[in-house]
């Protein structure tokens, strides 16, 4: 019995109630037995009410800027539903009275919105196959001239029912045709705009509507998060536009895309135009998108399940099927080549050696006869192949540069390549189908070729010997320090080779800024590292070269503007200039003379333009002036002269441009003047030098047909995407990602993050074939995030980022620490998140409402840190000594900032208090 009753009343709220922060803990010093127990009863059914309002509240509280706000059961049932569009190809409804012009329908679950709206049914015969994309049924609207009002011009569409939502990320994509579309206002002959009207109407769980703006911190306001028909906005007019899927969006990166406003429970979505021409619909998709979730929580399910060896290989195989296994205890190994071998199978010769680390590798040439206690590994095309060459077939491969089978016929294993390079691609599959130390190959027939047949890395970016030597800020010592340094790093830059080829990367590239602003005068060390990379690839055949890029207008500054350039700084370099041409063709000459087998010619960021007008590019010599009409005139004479001379004396050199205006929000910029610039240059451009593109922008997470097509009618050909994704969503400076702008989405970076975009299908055919990523490739997080890359550009159709990556730690790290691994990912992000959320906050703040730092946070972000340094113990069983350098680095930077505004924040709070 409890000797006082205020005790017992305490204690039994707090048990029966104890995370109810809302019930106050009333202390009744003395009252009589029946007034307790009324007060009793009162109190325990107002805490009840009290209980499901704070259900209700924290649904309230829920937010797609703080993904981690909702329950992970509640996304992942949400994430599960996929599409959220009943009737989204529109094959449902009713056709009322029409001619044969079907104008008069009832659809379900959509209504109409004004006139000159036709249901597309193949039971018309005015309809053909090509009206309607993806079953048998489509929206067309049609828009003469003479249905618009200049003034309240309405425009006429479809409008969904409603559809529940909860304040996460979507992605929403649709199928549209275009066919001759002005904008409403063709008097200011202004661009499209919004004149393609696709839009989102936010609801509250009432059905109110909410408002359409959305808080943008990259433009420090609110912006229409309604409307989604930025694809088109920026067109002036568009004649034709096949049936293309594009994603319905408000702008581009550094924006988070698809983000439902707090409170949000219902859209409706809108498909009009306001415009004049005619627009089809079709084949609508909303749903859930996997950026509610955090590296962890996406990657985590995979542990869960066992996979033959087969599945887990990097890059993903095109084909894969019969898996069996072969058991090699006590088989001997033997390995059969040709007596004149290329360089590609004695390297696979050589990863067969290395990876078979249990088993001596007998060598064999040629027609040798093996007996039953024997697995052969056959590669290239020997007389053995050529024995069972009738059951082996190569159709699927032929005409496939870099392509390979894998078959078993008897106890002989074939790697057959369509070229050498192939045999060697062969091994890199078949030694990670082995299992060592269960002593078997998990085997499975393959049938492989690249979607890209150009794969990138970069190596490490340098400061060259001119840069250091003319650094004032270092003693003579610290020069020769940093000189020393840098050379000393050739030799890992050589490992790195091998790493690379293992993964079917086949390009490596230098940066061009690491030459520095006197690009034509390189020191010992550029000719150093392209001499011993070129012997690094040799190993290989021509499995890997190495690639040269320079700007030779980097010795401007950023987006100059010509009028203010000196004289001594402009007559610097002239593109009619001989000396000027030579001194681009000896850079070139280093590393072609060492088997270099890509050249890019840079004319990016540091080209002059004219007045304030960025995109407008002019001429900044007077040489050039007399020369030349424009830019783009004297750049197809520079190309040309170039080219001319690699043709004339190297072999099988690619030739690759990177324009100044290499991104869609660049010719958006512009004002014509792009458009203008790539009809004179590519108009007479040779037709086999590739054109740069990074996307809609600088880092573009997302990929649609109509950002893809329209570079591509700019260029006259298909585009050569350089992509600066894999950083896009970590970064933290003013033109970052997630910490800098949606601090609360920081919770889903990874520091290994694989190469993950949004792309249509078969997105390899609708561009260049060769595909360059701007990441360092120096490093062990680099190395991680580039087998992503690989297994992205070898076979985009089955490439699942999450999946890659779980790969590729497991394979490297084994399971229980590739899992260590994502926990410290998991936990630094979170501390990334805090931390970004105080920064931000003290950047927008203001003399009139200063920010002071809630407790609550401090107290989260230290334990955090003491979280983080735990995660990061458990980490010290790996081997790989240089990762958890990079990670102890990465995780002492964060502490140190985190404590710093701390420190700076007790600092002010103590000067408010003495004020």
């Amino acid at each position: 019995m409890y000797d006082d009753i205020s005790v017992f009343f305490s204690e039994t709220l707090n048990f029966a109630i104890p995370n109810n922060n809302n019930c106050i803990k009333l202390i009744y010093l003395s009252m009589k037995t029946k007034t307790l127990f009324l007060i009793l009863i009162m109190f325990f059914v107002s805490c009840n009410i009290n209980q499901k309002t704070d259900n209700n509240s924290s649904e309230e509280q829920w937010s797609a800027f703080s993904p981690l706000s909702i329950p992970f059961e509640i996304r992942d049932k949400e994430y599960k539903k996929q599409n959220l569009i009943p009737n989204f190809s529109f094959e449902k409804g009713e056709i009322l009275e029409n001619d044969s012009i079907i104008t008069n329908f009832k659809l379900d679950n959509w209504q109409t919105i004004g006139e000159n709206i036709e249901w597309i049914n193949p039971k018309s015969k005015i309809y053909n196959a090509n009206d309607a994309n993806h079953e048998k049924h489509a929206i067309k609207i049609s828009r003469g001239r003479k249905n618009i009002s200049e003034i309240d011009n309405k425009a006429n569409g479809i409008l969904s029912d409603f559809v529940e939502v909860i304040p996460g990320n979507y992605l929403f994509f649709l199928d549209v045709r275009l066919e001759k579309i002005f904008p409403a206002n063709r008097r200011l002959n202004s661009k499209i705009g919004e004149d393609i009207d696709i839009h989102i109407e936010y609801y509250d769980k009432n059905k109110k509507r909410l408002s359409d703006g959305i808080y943008f911190e990259y433009y420090n306001k609110d912006i229409d998060n309604s409307f989604k028909g930025f694809a088109f906005s920026n067109l002036y007019y568009i004649e034709k536009f096949d049936w293309g899927r594009v994603r319905g969006r408000t702008l581009n990166y550094p924006f988070s895309e698809g983000d439902m406003p707090d409170g949000c429970r219902y859209i409706k979505i809108f498909l009009g135009l306001k415009g004049s021409g005619t627009m089809w619909v079709d084949n609508i998709n909303f749903r859930f998108s996997k950026w509610n979730f955090t590296s962890l929580e996406r990657v985590k399910p995979y542990f869960k399940k066992e996979f033959h060896k087969a599945e887990l290989i990097i890059p993903t195989p095109q084909i894969i099927s019969q898996k069996s296994e072969i058991n090699i205890q006590n088989k001997e190994i033997v390995a059969v080549i040709t007596k004149n071998s290329t360089q590609n199978e004695l390297a696979a010769l050589k990863l067969l050696k290395e990876r078979l680390n249990t088993k001596q590798i007998k060598i064999a040439y040629d027609d040798y006869k093996s007996n039953n206690n024997e697995i052969i590994i056959s590669i290239g095309k020997n007389n053995l192949y050529k024995k069972y060459a009738s059951e082996i077939n190569l159709s699927k491969i032929k005409g496939k540069k870099q392509g390979y089978i894998i078959t078993k016929k008897d106890n002989n294993i074939f790697l057959v390549g369509e070229n050498p390079v192939g045999n060697f691609y062969a091994a890199t599959t078949l030694v990670q189908m082995l299992d060592n130390q269960n002593n078997k190959i998990d085997f499975a027939e393959i049938i492989d070729y690249p979607d890209f047949e150009g794969r990138s890395t970069l190596m490490k970016n340098y400061t060259n010997e001119w840069t250091i030597n003319n650094d004032t800020s270092l003693t003579e010592e610290e020069k020769k320090l940093k000189i020393k340094k840098l050379f000393a790093g050739v030799e890992y830059e050589k490992q790195l080779i091998d790493y690379y080829a293992f993964y079917k990367i086949n390009k490596i590239y230098n940066s061009y800024s690491s030459l520095g602003d006197k690009w034509w005068s390189q020191g010992k060390y550029f000719e150093t590292i392209y001499t011993e990379l070129g012997k690094s690839c040799a190993e290989y055949g021509d499995a890997i070269n190495t690639c040269i890029m320079l700007n030779p207008y980097r010795h401007f500054g950023y987006e100059t503007e010509e009028g203010k350039l000196s004289d001594s700084l402009r007559n610097i370099f002239s593109h009619g200039s001989k000396e000027s041409l030579k001194r681009i063709k000896d850079i070139y000459k280093i590393a072609l003379d060492n088997n270099a087998k890509t050249v890019m010619l840079c004319a990016d960021d540091f080209v002059p333009h004219a007045g304030t007008t960025r995109g407008e590019y002019t001429l900044f010599t007077n040489q050039d002036k007399k020369q030349f009409y424009n830019v783009a005139h004297a750049q197809n004479y520079m190309i040309k002269d170039i080219k001319t001379w690699i043709d004339n004396n190297y072999k099988d050199v690619r030739f690759e441009l990177c324009p100044a205006p290499y991104l869609n929000q660049f010719i958006d910029y512009s004002m014509g003047s792009a458009e203008a610039f790539f009809r004179d240059l590519t108009s007479h451009l040779p037709k086999d030098v590739a054109i740069i593109w990074t996307g809609n922008t600088v880092r573009s997470l997302s990929y649609d047909h109509a950002d893809i097509r329209r570079y591509s009618s700019y260029i006259n050909r298909k585009p050569m995407v350089w992509d600066n994704t894999p950083y896009a969503r970590y970064l933290e400076g003013e033109y970052g990602g997630y910490p800098a702008h949606y601090p609360g989405k920081a919770v889903m970076c990874s520091l290994f993050e694989p190469f993950d975009i949004v792309y249509p299908d078969n997105f390899a055919e609708l561009l260049d074939n060769h595909y360059y990523s701007n990441l360092g490739g120096s490093g062990e997080l680099a190395k991680i995030q580039y087998a992503s890359f690989a297994d992205f550009t070898w076979n985009t159709n089955d490439y699942d980022p999450d999946f890659a990556l779980f790969k590729t730690l497991t394979s490297q790290y084994g399971e229980k620490d590739a899992l260590a691994l994502l926990e410290f990912n998991d936990t630094y992000y979170r501390l990334v998140s805090v931390w970004a959320k105080i920064r931000n906050a003290k950047e927008n703040q203001t003399k009139e409402k200063p920010y002071i730092i809630p407790e609550n946070a401090i107290s989260l972000g230290n334990k955090l840190i003491e979280e983080l340094k735990n995660k990061f113990d458990n980490l010290q069983k790996i081997k790989n000594t240089l990762l958890l350098e990079e990670l102890k680095t990465k995780m002492d930077s964060k502490i140190k900032q985190f404590k710093k505004i701390i420190k700076e924040n007790a600092k002010e709070k103590t000067g408010h208090r003495q004020t």
